[in-house]
């Protein structure tokens, strides 16, 4: 009976060893998946090269040796070089939250010297709707059919029927 009794107690013991290593383990899977998730996206330029680029004037090869390719150029001209950088969180299964945003533009003369080199804050940033409208197309709306047996009996190039 003493074994009996002895054993019982030893099984206890591991039962709510285990029960407490099961809940520490859910509570650490828990506390990790709600750890919100860091993307950063762009580009990525060092300060002190940012510098070097605004207290001296280059060309824009120059300019692409110190820092790069930019990010994006100038729609209507290619004197507008931006270097972007964009940092996002997102928690669990929600969207992505905007942190960080810097934009570094770097214009140039007509001659390709730098003439601008400024930081441009995420306020002037502006949303932009997309329209929704929907363009017409001129055309033959072909059915499901159509489109499956559209092809049966044409003639197979380079041969003559």
């Amino acid at each position: 009976m003493k074994n009996i009794l002895k054993y019982s107690s030893f099984i206890n013991i591991n039962c709510s060893q285990t029960v407490a290593a099961c809940l520490l383990f859910l509570v650490i899977l828990l506390e990790t998946s709600c750890a919100p998730r860091v993307s950063q996206h762009g580009h990525f330029p060092n300060a002190k090269l940012i510098s070097e680029v605004k207290q001296s004037k280059m060309t824009k090869q120059q300019v692409l040796e110190k820092l790069g390719s930019p990010s994006a150029v100038g729609t209507f001209e290619d004197n507008r070089w931006y270097y972007i950088t964009r940092e996002t969180e997102q928690v669990a299964f929600y969207e992505p939250v905007l942190t960080k945003s810097d934009i570094i533009l770097i214009e140039f003369d007509g001659a390709g010297i730098t003439k601008k080199v400024e930081k441009i804050s995420n306020d002037a940033a502006r949303d932009i709707e997309p329209v929704a409208r929907i363009t017409d197309t001129k055309g033959h709306n072909m059915s499901f059919l159509e489109q499956l047996f559209g092809n049966l009996g044409v003639a197979k190039p380079g041969t003559s029927e």
